[in-house]
């Protein structure tokens, strides 16, 4: 029985991999993964975007000189985030990974590729 319940696990274990995640050329694409990497195993992306974002951090307006502030009042820069879309075909969720500093920060799936 022992040996039955780990073949089932193995066999379904395959091809299972985290919603997070992203397969290119047999590899697995997850986040802290460097944008190289990806470049390298994934290619080029159909569309690449920029947006900013402020840090997770309490913050509040600064009305005075029109900026974000951390409660010792320092300045508190905008963080780029570089968004790369991947379209693998109808087959596939069109992929978006969210860069930082190189890095990816996050992937999300969205509707069927074209």
């Amino acid at each position: 029985m022992q040996k039955f319940l780990t073949m089932l696990v193995a066999l379904l274990s395959i091809g299972i991999m985290p919603a997070h995640a992203l397969r290119c050329n047999g590899k697995l694409i997850a986040p802290g993964d460097a944008k190289q990497k990806v470049q390298d195993l994934c290619g080029e992306p159909v569309d690449v975007h920029y947006y900013e974002t402020y840090p997770e951090q309490p913050i509040y307006h600064n009305h005075t000189h029109n900026e974000y502030c951390n409660h010792a009042n320092e300045y508190l820069p905008p963080i780029t985030i570089e968004v790369w879309t991947y379209n693998f075909g109808p087959a596939q969720f069109i992929r978006e990974l969210h860069f930082k500093d190189n890095r990816i920060m996050s992937i999300d799936r969205s509707r069927y590729g074209d």
